[in-house]
């Protein structure tokens, strides 16, 4: 946030200073604002504020400043949209006479589906999705690149809610944008997986405009919300020396990007680190928590009212599933090949 405003200089501190506030669905939150002497320049930094996204409808910025009022001020708000990098305008106070603190107010972003809790899902990833009316499931998890607009708008008319599969971690050389990945920031090969390369999630400014392009694909074809893939690179042998901050970093941008976009999010596995992430997703998709013991950690988002999609592979285990039920996990076993040949759901 910044403002620009005669400010009073603040104790022993360098710069000068105002009483700033920022109101997000009326969680207050006073901040004391450095400002440049030559610019008279304000930048405030907020800490994170406790509010789910979905229920913001406006933000509003106020300010008191403490030098003699005068008759004329100008003050032009912005705010900073850190994903991107740049400041965003939202309104100016023009020939404020006499004024000791005012207001702006802007629209917050377009609303986007908030998942329930419990959501009963089908997952394919590979062939033709030829059932698109299956029962007792509310949501279709499906690749972006391979599903038609078409697909999706029939799961639609069958009253499903529609979520886009891509990889946000790793290059593919089947995929029709594979050219836009610059050697630099492909890495080792995956284990498995002939013709994909994990890539380096630092350069967040070389990969934003893919990833970007990629969930823009999933808007205009219709879909709800993106599943990113292979979103752990830092924990496994990438060829790069990714730190969890700096996966933390990227998984916290492509959250933004979907959400700007107006698609929810759902974190895919990078269990380590659910809780430093949970507030920025919308739902948490994790593959054999049962199998590896790691389903506790997934009460963050239970306990934020997200949803949970546990995915296990393997014959359908009765003792798996209860637990799963009791949880509040939405459980379903499938074959590897994720080829809509087997779909055994935990849930009725």
């Amino acid at each position: 946030m910044k403002a620009r405003t005669p400010l009073r200089p603040c104790g022993g501190h360098f710069g000068r200073t105002k009483r700033l506030a920022l109101i997000v669905v009326g969680v207050l939150a006073p901040l004391c604002a450095m400002a440049s002497p030559a610019t008279h320049a304000a930048t405030a930094t907020l800490g994170p504020v406790l509010v789910s996204p979905s229920t913001v409808s406006a933000i509003q910025v106020r300010a008191s400043f403490q030098d003699p009022s005068k008759a004329s001020q100008t003050w032009t708000w912005s705010l900073l949209n850190w994903s991107a990098n740049a400041w965003a305008a939202i309104g100016d106070l023009l020939a404020t006479s006499m004024a000791s603190s005012a207001s702006v107010t802007t629209p917050a972003s377009p609303g986007r589906w908030i998942p329930p809790k419990r959501l009963t899902w089908y997952w394919q990833l590979s062939g033709t999705v030829s059932n698109l009316n299956r029962a007792n499931v509310a949501a279709y998890d499906i690749d972006g690149f391979d599903s038609s607009a078409a697909t999706v708008t029939t799961l639609h008319d069958n009253g499903k809610k529609v979520i886009c599969y891509f990889s946000a971690g790793t290059s593919e050389d089947w995929r029709p944008d594979f050219a836009s990945f610059p050697a630099a920031v492909k890495g080792s090969n995956v284990d498995g997986w002939a013709g994909e390369k994990w890539l380096d999630v630092r350069a967040i400014s070389t990969l934003r405009p893919v990833m970007v392009a990629r969930m823009q694909m999933c808007k205009d074809k219709g879909f709800d919300a993106v599943e990113p893939d292979n979103v752990d690179g830092y924990q496994n042998s990438s060829g790069f020396p990714l730190t969890a901050a700096a996966q933390i970093a990227y998984n916290k941008m492509l959250a933004a990007e979907a959400h700007r976009l107006g698609l929810a999010a759902f974190l895919k596995n990078d269990v380590d680190q659910i809780a430093a992430l949970e507030p920025f997703f919308d739902g948490a998709l994790n593959e054999e928590c049962a199998k590896y013991s790691e389903c506790g950690e997934y009460s963050v988002f239970l306990n934020a009212n997200k949803p949970v999609l546990q995915a296990e592979y393997g014959a359908k285990k009765a003792t798996r599933c209860g637990s799963a039920n009791t949880a509040g996990r939405m459980a379903v076993y499938f074959n590897l090949e994720l080829n809509g040949q087997v779909f055994r759901p935990c849930w009725g």
